[in-house]
């Protein structure tokens, strides 16, 4: 459970709320010896066979901040997941699918359901309910409060959280912790402090006092893998010249502020990519580089990973250059353009070498108005065409209209 504190910057404490049944469970829990190396405590309380299902009802009202209702689930999913993967537990949290479940202290429902409230949560920010009798995990629930005691509670998605709100990512693996089946440790830095400082982005990354909890209670995954891993890349091939979109699908990505991208070892600007979740970072633009597949490296706080002929830069294809309005290689814009133009249209006359440059007005299609509108310019001071004019232009790679380049281009001028 968060508590809020007092001050400019929220703070408290991040305690669990125990279900009816528990009492008895926890009051067993005293008598586990306490390791002297570990500061992790437990409820005394596991789930059988290593796993447990959970709902979620991605009912976040503030879209524009928390995300879409897919995004709330990638982001609470990642949270669970969290502990498996950086945690390295032989323990799988299992999404079962979404709930239109509303209620917040049902223990005995037999739904693991996690929930944002409009509810004022008192002290707290969050809380985890769980119930367990004999030792064993029965069922939890998690409830993300609208309003505490400072006021409103905004939720941060998608990304790095911003000021003056909450981080669901990270705010969700500590309860996701209690969930597990810890209780608090007093190591500074664990995700599993009974306190939040700012926002809670850095309880995304888990402490080795967390990993030693999670440890003790289910044993380690040798399989798994505490540092990132990037296991595909879309596309995986892209343009010599940059500037297209890449997106890095993974895990144990923490945010962006901490994490260095780089390709074929230059470091990219932190402006250029966003760690979106722990399993996507978006990049914005790739930088130019040499054909040929080239390593992408991602590194954070809990390691770094290179992948070897991740990414493969294509041979850029020639750049088609012409000027708007230029229909002929004469290098001069006069009447024979629109003659040109007019006669193609309606005479079955010769096609332009480049129909972008027969589109004067940029509309994406050639047709009698680009015509009007160079005789207009011509001959009745009417609007010039659009650009590339009158200087020489590239060709949009995107447009769906053939151009061949016009042969030195560049000395072109308007007539």
């Amino acid at each position: 459970m968060v508590h809020p504190g007092t001050g400019n910057q929220r703070a408290g404490g991040l305690r669990t709320r125990i279900g009816a049944t528990f009492p008895a469970v926890l009051a067993a829990a005293l008598l586990w010896p306490s390791l002297p190396s570990l500061a992790f405590e437990t409820f005394g309380v596991r789930w059988p066979n290593n796993e447990v299902r959970f709902r979620i009802h991605a009912n976040f009202p503030d879209t524009a901040l928390s995300g879409t209702p897919q995004e709330q689930v990638e982001i609470l999913r990642c949270a669970a997941a969290t502990w498996a993967r950086q945690g390295a537990a032989a323990f799988d949290f299992i999404y079962d699918g979404g709930t239109t479940v509303t209620t917040d202290n049902d223990l005995d429902d037999g739904v693991n359901t996690i929930i944002w409230s409009e509810e004022d949560g008192g002290q707290a920010l969050a809380v985890t309910l769980i119930s367990g009798r004999r030792g064993v995990a029965r069922e939890f629930d998690m409830i993300f409060f609208g309003q505490s005691v400072l006021g409103e509670n905004r939720w941060s998605g998608p990304g790095d959280s911003v000021g003056g709100t909450l981080d669901l990512a990270g705010v969700a693996t500590h309860e996701f912790g209690h969930a597990l089946g810890l209780n608090h440790s007093n190591v500074s830095g664990a995700t599993m402090v009974p306190s939040i400082a700012g926002n809670g982005l850095p309880f995304r990354t888990l402490h080795e006092d967390d990993q030693a909890g999670a440890q003790f209670l289910y044993g380690r995954d040798p399989a798994a893998s505490t540092t990132p891993v990037v296991d595909a890349v879309q596309p995986a091939a892209g343009p010599g010249s940059g500037g297209n979109a890449v997106v890095l699908h993974g895990w144990n990505f923490t945010w962006t502020a901490e994490t260095t991208l780089r390709v074929a070892g230059q470091t990219l600007p932190r402006s250029k990519y966003e760690v979106t979740t722990c399993g996507r970072i978006d990049v914005f633009a790739m930088p130019p580089g040499e054909a040929g597949p080239v390593t992408l490296s991602v590194e954070n706080s809990t390691g770094t990973t290179l992948i070897e002929g991740a990414y493969t830069y294509l041979d850029s294809p020639p750049q088609t250059h012409f000027v708007r309005g230029h229909l002929n290689e004469d290098g001069t814009l006069d009447l024979a353009d629109p003659v040109l133009l007019l006669t193609y249209l309606f005479a079955a006359g010769t096609e332009p070498s480049c129909q972008r440059a027969a589109d004067v007005d940029a509309s994406g299609r050639v047709d009698q108005t680009d015509a009007v509108l160079l005789l207009d310019f011509l001959f009745l001071a009417g609007p010039a065409p659009r650009e590339p004019f009158p200087g020489c232009g590239e060709a949009d790679a995107d447009s769906a209209l053939s151009c061949e380049s016009f042969s030195a281009c560049e000395s072109r001028t308007q007539s």
